[in-house]
């Protein structure tokens, strides 16, 4: 009997196998082909910047090379999307004969490791995985870690043994339990991991809780937009009727590589499996919520914030200027804010917020709030609630902090990002290592990689003011 499972065993074993090898090998190519379209994006992003920074419009050469290569990258974006199919449908069936194999053989249910034996360890609670099954979700994360990241030749050559050790049972358990990897030290994250990145990138970042939202399913998307609606007039018998269009236009969104490295100690071992994901998860999170408030409210346009021109760039209808001598959020005064939010338009379905930095509040806004009066001790115990002016306040730690005198400065927003401002996501996420960037110190670079963009396309204009205003400090 004992002899007869053994068998079954091998046989199920490798008929898994043969099936996590072609899951692999659909990864690789996928893995392959997003290289190249990267190369091509890169390379007609190169093109553009050059004939920028020349103050030209592109040749007649340039013209057909960018025809050639944004056709290629179309035809490598519909490759790729599906193989992604492919893969997902082999994922499915994959899980469905390992249940299957699993269920045949109830007395060797040592052959695979069944999720509800895990012993979870950890060094305390989880900070970034949360939920009734957090620990399941780290445990997974963590395994699909060593051994598709750390288990890279190159890098698991320098790891001490008990490290080796930790990455060859974590190679088992992903293969046992559908967690395809590259072996490749590149590899888009398991759902486990992207989705808790995603929703602690929403809860560290403002930019992409409080902006219009669009899934990008390529690196690049039209989003249309309506720029102006239809007139009524009024009318007579008989008479003919005055007509009228709604026009429209598009909002191009053009998703830029982002990247985050981080520094990992090479002390690794099966114990530390949920902590690895952990704080590897909320780095990478961190980071890019960080970049994208950065590039969403302060950028110029520049190569520091990928091209992006965020909300300092409003026009001047879009600006409300503090009275002459207010240049500091400690001499900002009620009427500045109430002009600020009477300056801005009222669009139906609209929901304005304050935007401003925590310094800034408790240097303007709770002190105007304080000097009010009418304050009890529990009501100085309890502090301020966090609405001013009837508008919810959000602290965005990029904003201007600077106390004292800063003249000419946007101080806070009040309005509605959803309005003003699309931000584009594609929802993949990779991860990749290196064994050199801090071999000295006896640790590893771990890289994490997203693709985003961000329009601000509803700035206002010369005289009138769009859906978010700025408050800006007296220039004396």
């Amino acid at each position: 009997m004992k002899t007869t499972l053994c068998a079954l065993a091998s046989i199920s074993l490798a008929c898994l196998e043969a099936a996590r090898i072609g899951l692999d090998a659909v990864a690789e190519g996928i893995l392959d082909y997003e290289g190249e379209r990267q190369a091509l994006l890169d390379r007609r992003q190169k093109r553009l910047d050059d004939a920028q920074a020349e103050g030209r419009s592109l040749t007649d050469d340039e013209l057909t090379a960018e025809a050639d290569d944004a056709a290629r990258c179309k035809e490598l974006e519909q490759t790729i999307e599906a193989r992604r199919a492919v893969k997902l449908e082999a994922s499915r069936k994959f899980a469905e004969s390992r249940q299957s194999r699993e269920s045949e053989l109830p007395q060797a249910s040592g052959v695979l490791i069944p999720e509800g034996r895990i012993q979870f360890k950890r060094s305390g609670p989880l900070r970034n995985f949360k939920g009734p099954d957090a620990d399941l979700r780290a445990y997974r994360a963590g395994q699909w870690f060593l051994a598709s990241v750390f288990g890279v030749e190159s890098v698991e050559r320098i790891l001490p043994a008990d490290a080796r050790a930790a990455i060859a049972s974590a190679k088992k358990w992903t293969i046992d339990n559908a967690l395809s990897t590259t072996g490749k030290g590149a590899a888009t994250v398991p759902d486990e991991l992207a989705q808790t990145i995603i929703d602690l990138k929403e809860q560290y970042g403002v930019f992409a809780r409080y902006s219009r939202r669009e899934p990008m399913s390529t690196d690049t998307k039209n989003v249309p937009r309506r720029t102006a609606g239809l007139t009524a007039y009024f009318g007579t018998d008989n008479a003919t009727l005055t007509a009228s269009e709604a026009n429209w236009d598009r909002i191009e969104l053009v998703a830029k590589k982002l990247y985050a490295l981080c520094k990992y100690s090479s002390e690794i071992s099966e114990d530390t499996i949920l902590d690895l994901a952990d704080t590897l998860a909320g780095e990478i999170a961190y980071a890019f919520a960080n970049k994208e408030d950065e590039c969403g409210f302060n950028g110029d346009g520049t190569s520091t914030y990928g091209g992006i021109k965020g909300l300092a760039n409003v026009a001047d209808g879009s600006i409300s200027t503090a009275v002459s001598g207010n240049t500091s959020f400690e001499t900002l005064d009620l009427t500045d804010f109430e002009a600020a939010v009477g300056k801005l338009p009222h669009y139906p379905g609209m929901n304005p917020a304050w935007f401003i930095h925590k310094t800034g509040y408790w240097a303007s806004m709770a002190r105007l709030m304080d000097a009010a009066g009418g304050n009890t001790v529990m009501d100085l115990g309890n502090g301020p609630q966090l609405v001013f002016l009837g508008l919810p306040v959000v602290f965005s730690q990029v904003l201007n902090s600077t106390l004292g005198a800063d003249t000419s400065a946007i101080k806070a927003y009040v309005g509605d990002l959803s309005m003003a401002t699309t931000m584009g996501v594609r929802r993949d996420i990779t991860i990749s290592v290196s064994e050199e960037r801090y071999w000295d110190e006896d640790a590893i670079g771990i890289k994490g990689t997203q693709r985003f963009d961000i329009r601000c396309h509803e700035l206002g204009t010369a005289t009138a003011a769009g859906p978010v205003v700025a408050l800006k400090t007296a220039a004396s």
